[in-house]
């Protein structure tokens, strides 16, 4: 099962990174997710689930791959990131 959310932004590139580094330490307390980054793609992961943060010019593409247990999650977790992507680039 996987998740893919695709945002737009008007930012820098540091600017966007400051906020998805924001973003993903929001994400660790509620996910309990461990992230690090690889140039512009900030990979996370915990266990039965991992995915990726990258930056792509004006854009935010974040995937997300769930085992079956965390399948029946998925609208949760789709909506917690969704939420913490939305709170950073309002930021």
């Amino acid at each position: 099962m996987s998740i893919r959310i695709e945002r737009h932004h008007g930012l820098t590139i540091d600017e966007a990174r400051r906020r998805v580094d924001a973003m993903a330490e929001r994400l660790k307390e509620d996910l309990d997710v461990d992230c690090r980054w690889d140039q512009d793609t900030l990979a996370f992961e915990r266990t039965g689930a991992s995915g990726e943060i990258c930056l792509n010019g004006e854009v935010i593409d974040i995937r997300i791959e769930l085992s079956f247990p965390l399948s029946i999650m998925e609208s949760r977790i789709e909506k917690v990131v969704v939420e913490r992507l939305e709170q950073a680039l309002a930021d």
